[in-house]
């Protein structure tokens, strides 16, 4: 295994770049057409490579330490850094929290540290029918499904709700699960511009005229992280009900954070 460097808080690194003549964006390789798979690929490899030169490329960057509010890390050329960490998903630190840690700590002497299936194949332990009930009983639902994932669990819950025959209308600012699972599962989007109900209710009201037997999901979030801002849910709700349509909130960055008991529901 490699050995890291000491790591020392006060380190400063020289991150000063010279840029000429050089393209920075990678929309240009995003729809490339050829039969070849490899051939199609090259013009991002190509525009790759002097962004590693230039020392400004961002992938491959990984932690160096517990992914706390401050921590250290690691870029693609082996120099390491330490800062605020503005890039956790980890919003309520259970990542770093002792009782979670002992926690997991437990679990894994007791089950290892893979459920070695998926819950429908057997894969399921106790620990996880506990959680199940837990949640269950916190957000006063009859019944709870757990993703690997919060990625994950936003296509999930759209692909899997959702066929090609119906129809989705969705802020334009939902987050990238939410937007690929709905793309995932129909042709059907709309995407109407940000926080506007005036613009949702007129999408709804558009599709449900023209299909009066259609299913309609409106999609919105209970926070949108990026923007700091969020929607009347009150008013969203009863633009569905209007229009017999359905409403997916995604709450995952207002949990613990606002509505009654901290639930992330106003």
């Amino acid at each position: 295994m490699q050995k890291y460097p000491t790591l020392n808080p006060s380190q400063e690194f020289d991150r000063s770049i010279a840029i000429s003549n050089m393209s920075l964006s990678h929309m240009g390789y995003k729809n490339v057409e050829g039969k070849n798979l490899f051939e199609r690929v090259k013009g991002f490899q190509n525009l790759m490579g002097p962004l590693r030169q230039q020392k400004i490329i961002l992938y491959e960057r990984r932690n160096m330490s517990p992914p706390a509010q401050e921590c250290y890390g690691m870029d693609d050329y082996g120099d390491i850094f330490y800062g605020i960490n503005f890039a956790s998903a980890d919003y309520l630190g259970l990542c770093t929290n002792e009782q979670a840690k002992e926690a997991a700590m437990n679990a894994a002497k007791e089950y290892s540290v893979n459920s070695c299936g998926a819950p429908l194949a057997f894969g399921a332990s106790k620990y996880y029918m506990q959680l199940k009930e837990e949640l269950k009983d916190y957000w006063g639902m009859n019944e709870v499904i757990l993703y690997s994932a919060g990625w994950l669990a936003g296509f999930g819950v759209v692909k899997g709700l959702i066929r090609p025959y119906d129809f989705v209308v969705m802020d334009e600012l939902c987050h990238n699960c939410l937007t690929e699972g709905a793309f995932a599962a129909t042709k059907n989007v709309s995407r109407v511009p940000h926080l506007s109900l005036e613009e949702m209710e007129k999408k709804v009201s558009e599709i449900r005229t023209a299909n009066p037997d259609a299913c309609i999901l409106v999609v919105t979030e209970g926070l949108f992280s990026m923007d700091s801002d969020y929607t009347d849910l009150v008013a969203l709700q009863k633009l569905t009900l209007k229009y017999e349509a359905f409403l997916l909130i995604g709450l995952c960055s207002r949990f613990r954070l606002y509505g009654q008991d901290w639930q992330g529901c106003l």
